[in-house]
C-alpha cells in the first residue's frame, strides 16, 4: 500500500504533493512511477555532485519541480 507525503520535497515526485486536504486515513492514488522519479533525482545528484535544487528552501524546490520554473 502506498502512503502518502513521505520524504523530503527535494527528491520527492511533484504527484505526491498534497493540494486537496484529505480525511484522515484516506490514500493518495499514485504507482511506482513515483520511485523511479526519486531514483532520478538520485542520480542526478551522484553524477552531478550537488544537492537538487541547489540554493531553495525545500518548499521553494517542491515548487520549481511540480510547476517546472526556477524559482
Amino acid at each position: 500500500m502506498m502512503t502518502a507525503e513521505t520524504g523530503t520535497y527535494r527528491w520527492m515526485a511533484p504527484e505526491l504533493y498534497s493540494t486537496v486536504t484529505r480525511r484522515q486515513g484516506e490514500k493518495k492514488h499514485y504507482n511506482h512511477k513515483v520511485d523511479a522519479y526519486s531514483f532520478a533525482i538520485m542520480l542526478w545528484e551522484l553524477i552531478h555532485n550537488k544537492l537538487p535544487f541547489e540554493g531553495k528552501s525545500n518548499l521553494q524546490a517542491a515548487y520549481a519541480a511540480a510547476f517546472k520554473v526556477d524559482v
